[in-house]
């Protein structure tokens, strides 16, 4: 039996510095520990009744909007263009250099004489201080609730559904990362991480992100995966209640004169579209006029061409999103756009690089539309179009009428296929009704500067305008009453996110159109579609500003229509064919209207036609605001 060797034992001394080091950890750890039980009691507060004042004077210190922003931004500005100082000096800057190119290096003496090296640190200086940082964000070394109090009471859902959400999300595409293609499932779920569990301050500008990106994610929840969350419908009735209340609180709150950074854009322009959903038009309008005005001092409507490259990939995306909603807004409103198309050099979202699938078309088509958007108020509305010849205004109606057909001829092959048409049929419906709601308001321009230089000529909308407006009012009907026979119980709620979008992103012209038509051809059919469009607006009137001004208004116009056309068509009973009272389907389609043919005809003679004067004498009687019209 053999023995080993025992082993050698040494005493080590451990000295106090290791104790310290130690205790400095468990610290630590407390503190971390401490912070997430802060969390969790905050996760179980519910939101307070009152709010403390949106703004604090130590927001805006000495009244300066530069004390908003880092020093970095503030001291070069931003990007900047021609014909500013740094674009001409980097222009000048290649003459120079080539003109100093032939001097020897050691040419340099105590006289100044230039040399290449000085021409060359000239060129550098002016290209290091042209670009603003994209990603950069200052973050305050506060807490978040001790840099907003007013947001103390907010809280958010619970923890472990979010996570549980964003789970389903890496397996399962969901919408808003259709409709927002600036975020992915990855990009999105770190900022979740940072509000959730947050071991750095963080932003106002994440958390505006966060909640306004989690309430589209609970809203588009499909109902068979409530199990899958562990939740039921009332349960995610309460968490989208408890989100909205947060993105709502974020919208007042936020501030415009922020540092700008690729990601404020992005909430400012999450935070717009959630305004516009809510029915808040004119806090949508500043929101992403701010995020306009922010990709501009970021240079993203001048990014270079790098295919493949995927941060540049993802500004395209944020500019071209906010592009979109810049022209509808403004086109709306009647207000001139922020971002112009002759100033705008990045290149349009591509497939396979920036958008991936069949989404591609509808979001190619969504571009398109809104560059031609952009270019109907300067050549139709703006003050120096209405200083040229109406002749010229009607031919380049002319000319973008006939872009807009081949738009809609674009779109109708993208979707052929019925199943495709049903996987993307809220987007390919909001884009019809946006062309043809487009076209009446080209059509309308042209129609009205022929009208005013014949005051004799009768009140009434060519036949492609009018029937342009049937073909969106139609949309409009079908649309709701499929919403509203699928859900027939709390149809109204989804039923005014849509109608709050198609009246946000396009003056309400169709309507206006066939009121036009109806007075002065006696079209009794197009009546009845009035009526079913005022129907599907009465209901949700009074959950959005937006819907209910725009129904009081088209209220007053129906009501004008029908105390016109009814009494003749009472008195004219035995002469025509045409019912008293048409009905229409649920579901409307314009196949079903009565051929204008059909109707009274204008030229009896115990027909009054309305001259275009008593029309506009009409207008001026309801005394209404036509720029939402």
């Amino acid at each position: 039996m053999t023995r080993t060797k025992p082993e050698k034992r040494q005493r080590i001394i451990i000295s106090a510095k290791y104790d310290e080091a130690l205790e400095s950890v468990d610290h630590r750890l407390q503190e971390v520990l401490e912070t997430v039980n802060a969390l969790q009691r905050d996760f179980s507060r519910t939101p307070g009744a009152t709010q403390q004042s949106l703004q604090r004077p130590c927001d805006f210190p000495a009244g300066s909007s530069n004390a908003c922003l880092s020093g970095d931004f503030a001291a070069n500005g931003g990007y900047r263009g021609p014909p500013s100082f740094e674009a001409q000096v980097r222009r000048m800057a290649g003459a120079l250099s080539t003109q100093t190119a032939h001097l020897p290096l050691g040419s340099a003496s105590g006289n100044g004489s230039a040399t290449p090296n000085m021409a060359q640190q000239i060129l550098d200086w002016s290209t290091s201080s042209d670009a603003a940082p994209l990603q950069t964000r200052t973050a305050s070394s506060l807490p978040f609730l001790e840099q907003h109090p007013e947001l103390a009471g907010y809280s958010l859902p619970s923890g472990d559904t979010v996570l549980k959400l964003l789970r389903l999300a890496r397996v399962e595409k969901q919408r808003f990362f259709i409709d927002v293609a600036f975020f992915d499932e990855q990009q999105f779920t770190d900022l979740c991480r940072e509000v959730f569990f947050a071991i750095n301050p963080y932003t106002l500008s994440t958390w505006s992100i966060v909640n306004t990106g989690l309430l589209y994610l609970f809203l588009d929840l499909k109902p068979h995966r409530y199990a899958d969350l562990g939740v039921d419908a009332h349960q995610v009735g309460k968490i989208t209640e408890l989100l909205a209340a947060n993105s709502q609180a974020s919208a007042e709150n936020f501030r415009i004169c922020s540092e700008p950074s690729l990601e404020t854009c992005k909430a400012l322009a999450l935070l717009g579209t959630f305004c516009v959903k809510s029915g808040q038009l004119a806090r949508a309008w500043s929101l992403n006029s701010a995020a306009a005005r922010m990709c501009m001092d970021l240079g993203l409507h001048r990014l270079p061409p790098t295919a493949g490259d995927r941060d540049e990939s993802n500004r395209r995306k944020t500019f071209w999103y906010i592009y979109i909603w810049d022209k509808g807004l403004a086109l709306t409103l009647g207000r001139t756009q922020i971002i112009h198309q002759y100033d705008v050099s990045t290149e349009r979202m591509l497939h396979p690089y920036d958008v991936l699938g069949i989404p591609g078309k509808t979001t190619a088509t969504f571009q398109e539309l809104a560059v031609l958007e952009s270019e109907v108020q300067p050549l139709l509305f703006s003050v120096s179009s209405q200083q040229i010849h109406q002749h010229v205004r009607a031919q380049r109606a002319r000319e973008l009428r006939a872009r807009l057909r081949q738009l809609q001829a674009e779109l109708s092959k993208a979707y052929d296929d019925s199943a495709l048409y049903l996987t993307f049929g809220e987007a390919t419906t909001l884009l019809e009704y946006l062309l043809h709601s487009l076209s009446t308001v080209v059509c309308s321009a042209a129609a009205s500067d022929v009208q005013s230089s014949e005051s004799s000529q009768q009140c009434h909308a060519c036949a492609d305008c009018t029937e342009a407006a049937r073909q969106a009012l139609a949309v409009l009907v079908r649309t709701g009453s499929a919403i509203r026979n699928a859900n027939p119980q709390g149809w109204t709620k989804g039923w005014t996110v849509f109608l709050n979008t198609f009246l946000s992103l396009m003056p309400f012209t169709p309507y206006l159109i066939l009121v036009v038509h109806i007075v002065s051809e006696y079209a009794i059919a197009d009546l009845d579609l009035l009526a079913s469009v005022n129907s599907l607006m009465e209901p949700v009137a009074a959950r959005s500003s937006t819907i209910r001004h725009v129904f009081e208004i088209c209220t007053k116009l129906y009501q004008f229509a029908e105390s016109t056309v009814r009494p003749h068509l009472d008195n004219s009973s035995a002469e025509t064919s045409v019912p008293s009272q048409a009905t229409f389907p649920d579901s409307f389609e314009s196949g079903l209207l009565v051929p204008l043919q059909d109707s009274i005809s204008p030229t009896d003679s115990s027909a009054t036609i309305m001259s275009l004067g008593d029309f506009q004498m009409m207008l001026g009687n309801l005394d209404v605001d036509w720029r939402q019209v």
